[in-house]
């Protein structure tokens, strides 16, 4: 039987509310299995950016998020936002817009300029897609302050092979993993902070964020940031869940460690299952680097590449099970920390 998280500072606190409080299931391995089954299913066809089978699996976060006692984060739940794809020859002769930056090797026809095949005409495409956005309000003097966690529920779609047949790229671990483990995280900290031993604790307010078109470009976590739903030099953390199914070696990759001092120390203490933390100096690139483009302290989890990337064989059946729920209480135990600190993580470049 797994270890059921109690954080001595929450219960002290939280005894001197109330009496008799309820306690928290940890984390749920089958709900997380169910979900990664659902998102990462041949029905979603991939979840490609913009396309109606990424609002399908939009929609399911948006109601388990409901579910699981979150208030919208914005009206009805779902932040639409369009993006463009594709590129077009710039006036200077190079590749400009979204996709400039593997045309040359995708197929283009066009003319020759240098060593380089260029576009004649431009072939845009404008999407619509939309991020989901949870919010579990904070308590007393901390609740104007906002703590992020994101990760994004896109992949790369399908290809059809033939007129009855098609080529679906699953993205278990890329990212269904990040997703499933958002939502049951929102799942603990629901009950944890509404029903459970920290109900009536002074804290933060803490927004969950399910990205639409991060393969296309980091378009969801950028519409945000420039379209924030509260203000953002309010927001003091952001956590990004990206890739955390293929725990390996029990080696975690962080990047953006040293956004802020406080990281290093509290990624440490809150370790409690010894995951091998391996630090890294630079951010990374996913939807992360948008929040730490703002100045706001970000971390992001990773578990590396592997042979299944962007690939049809990234199933759920690949994925390390006990590897995400470690990962799962980890990521609460930081959650817990920013969410109650009284001063918030400072910001490094």
């Amino acid at each position: 039987m797994r270890k059921l998280l109690l954080f001595p500072l929450l219960l002290l606190a939280a005894c001197d509310v109330f009496s008799g409080p309820e306690t928290t299931d940890p984390l749920d391995r089958e709900a997380m299995l169910e979900h990664l089954n659902y998102l990462a299913g041949d029905s979603l066809y991939g979840r490609g950016s913009g396309s109606e089978y990424e609002l399908e699996a939009a929609e399911y976060v948006r109601d388990e998020f409901d579910e699981y006692g979150l208030e919208p984060g914005v009206s009805g739940w779902l932040q639409h936002f369009t993006f463009t794809t594709g590129a077009a020859l710039g006036p200077d002769g190079g590749l400009v817009g979204d996709d400039a930056g593997g045309a040359a090797g995708a197929g283009w026809d066009g003319m020759t300029r240098g060593n380089r095949t260029f576009a004649s005409v431009s072939v845009q495409e404008r999407y619509s897609s939309q991020n989901v956005l949870g919010v579990l309000p904070g308590d007393g003097d901390l609740a104007d302050q906002w703590v992020v966690i994101g990760a994004h529920y896109d992949h790369v779609g399908f290809t059809q092979v033939s007129q009855d047949s098609v080529l679906v790229y699953n993205g278990a671990d890329d990212n269904a993993s990040g997703t499933a483990l958002l939502l049951e995280v929102a799942r603990y900290l629901g009950h944890h902070f509404t029903r459970g031993v920290a109900r009536s604790l002074s804290r933060r307010s803490l927004m969950f964020q399910a990205y639409g078109a991060e393969e296309r470009g980091l378009h969801g976590s950028r519409f945000f940031v420039n379209n924030p739903t509260v203000p953002l030099d309010s927001i003091t953390a952001m956590i990004n869940l990206d890739m955390i199914g293929r725990l390996r070696n029990n080696e975690l990759y962080v990047f953006g460690s040293t956004t802020s001092p406080l990281w290093s120390p509290l990624l440490f203490e809150s370790n409690e299952h010894g995951i091998d933390l391996l630090l890294a100096g630079s951010t990374g690139r996913s939807d992360h680097q948008n929040f730490y483009d703002q100045q706001i302290p970000v971390v992001f989890f990773w578990t590396g590449f592997h042979d299944q990337y962007h690939e049809p064989e990234d199933d759920v059946w690949l994925l390390d099970l006990d590897g995400m729920e470690m990962i799962g209480d980890l990521t609460i135990a930081i959650l817990l920390d920013l969410l109650v600190r009284p001063e918030p993580p400072t910001f490094l470049f």
